[in-house]
């Protein structure tokens, strides 16, 4: 048996769309400044997530200056350090590996310590590459559907390059067709799939394989992650904190207006009060597919949702990914109170 650690590989670019020889560089890593990696669908509260964005910050020994950016002649990264491939691997007590976090580095927010010689690379989670692109003109026409243009955008060779395209892992939950494709003409990749994903009710994300997945809001088909807090009987205790237990009112919607068309439920409005969510939609022109889109985001979205945040070891989570089942055992501790009266305080 082994003691558990965790490795950090770096593939630095050749050129604008190749990955050179990956170099460990765990030896490097300053004691204690590898963050935390969160994942979550990236909207707060009272709005609607579509992608699952993540980053972490890596503190690196830098005394030979191999870490500094592409322009100094000691530096590993021969065409930009930017985009560099990052991935962080565990490795449990039995020597079995676990990707943890894949992603690329972003040179912008990346900072550099002269005095201490360390590098504090920011990695932003791959599909952070989809905010680097765009979409050419002609590359969407009128006619397509919701679901082709998403492929053919996943399916462009700077985004393919980063992660796998596969086109049986891209379904959407609702799909019909383009009217007007123009107005996709040289914009952001993200802003073009932000409004596709919406309009599909669909959600994007990458899975522990890099593999690029476009999908409804559904729990996947995996056997649910099974998490036990403190009195288990049977001392499976691997829940270390519990916290933020809501309701979930401040995710559903009850009123959609899409292209000032509007669907809603009346008895969800008078028992919540009205929550509105607007989208206005260039590239459709029929009112019936206005019309549909606001039924199934309001069927999708109307039902509040219980939320907790719960964090566990490293291990106990190793397999699982977004949009995975969950099931928490909790064992209540209830006290007693002579009165009749149950005290407020």
């Amino acid at each position: 048996m082994t003691i558990s650690y965790s490795e950090i590989l770096i593939t630095p670019l050749n050129d604008e769309n190749n990955y050179g020889i990956t170099v460990d560089v765990t030896d490097y890593l300053k004691s204690g400044t590898i963050g935390n990696v969160s994942q979550t669908i990236d909207k707060g509260n009272y709005d609607i997530g579509l992608f699952t964005y993540a980053d972490l910050n890596i503190t690196l020994i830098n005394f030979d200056g191999r870490f500094n950016d592409n322009t100094k002649s000691s530096s590993m990264f021969y065409y930009t350090r930017d985009r560099a491939l990052v991935e962080v691997n565990y490795y449990d007590n039995d020597n079995n590996k676990y990707l943890i976090f894949s992603g690329i580095i972003n040179d912008e927010a990346t900072q550099q310590d002269l005095i201490n010689d360390t590098v504090k690379l920011k990695v932003l989670s791959r599909d952070s590459i989809i905010r680097k692109t765009k979409v050419s003109g002609g590359l969407l026409k009128n006619g397509d559907s919701f679901l082709q243009a998403i492929n053919i955008i996943l399916g462009q060779p700077k985004i393919k390059n980063v992660m796998n395209y596969d086109p049986n892992n891209i379904t959407v939950g609702y799909n019909n067709i383009i009217d007007n494709a123009e107005q996709f003409t040289d914009q952001n990749t993200r802003t073009v799939l932000d409004a596709l994903l919406n309009a599909s009710g669909s959600v994007f994300r990458v899975d522990k394989n890099n593999n690029m997945i476009v999908s409804p809001r559904v729990v996947t088909s995996k056997p649910a992650l099974a998490l036990y807090g403190g009195g288990n009987l049977l001392q499976q205790n691997n829940i270390i904190k519990m916290q933020n237990f809501n309701d979930g009112l401040q995710r559903t919607f009850n009123t959609f207006v899409i292209n000032k068309i509007t669907s809603q439920d009346q008895g969800y409005i008078n028992r919540y009060g009205a929550e509105i969510k607007s989208y206005t939609f260039d590239f459709i022109t029929q009112e019936t597919t206005s019309q549909e889109i606001g039924a199934y985001l309001l069927n999708e979205f109307k039902d509040p949702k219980n939320e907790v945040e719960i964090t566990v070891p490293t291990n106990t989570a190793k397999d699982s990914e977004i949009l995975d089942p969950v099931t928490v055992s909790l064992k209540k501790n209830a006290i007693g109170w002579e009165d009749k009266r149950v005290p407020i305080a």
